[in-house]
């Protein structure tokens, strides 16, 4: 049987004092070398990585103004349609149309321009997949 190596307790192979550098939050907590990890833990707010014109956003958000403008562009990149009666949604909405009636009655009481509404046809196949077709009343 082998002899166990023995190491008591004041021994300064027991242990030793090291320096360790390394990112810490500030609420203490220690990330090694992850210093951005460290930072998003313990900052509540960050600038837009896109544009230090948009405002300041909190860490676990995100910039309302580039979700804003990405959602524009692809509105405007969505393929043209003339309408034909079938069902309508605002383009991130969650309001329907499924007749002219309710279209008016919804601008009437909103009190909104008809051109200012992002109408889409609303295609059931696609409801989950996020694409209805852009609309254009001609």
């Amino acid at each position: 049987m082998p002899e166990e190596n023995v190491v008591m307790y004041e021994s300064p192979e027991a242990a030793s004092i090291k320096t360790v550098t390394g990112g810490v939050s500030a609420d203490g907590r220690f990330f090694g070398q992850d210093e951005n990890l460290a930072r998003f833990c313990g900052a509540t707010h960050r600038r837009c990585e896109n544009s230090l014109d948009h405002p300041i956003y909190k860490v676990r958000s995100y910039c309302a103004q580039c979700h804003e403008e990405s959602r524009q562009a692809k509105f405007a990149a969505m393929p043209v349609k003339e309408w034909s009666g079938e069902p309508l949604v605002i383009f991130d909405g969650d309001q329907y149309f499924f007749d002219s009636d309710s279209l008016r009655d919804f601008i009437i009481d909103s009190e909104i321009e008809l051109a200012d509404l992002q109408l889409c046809i609303y295609d059931a196949k696609y409801a989950q997949r996020d694409r209805p077709q852009r609309h254009v009343l001609r």
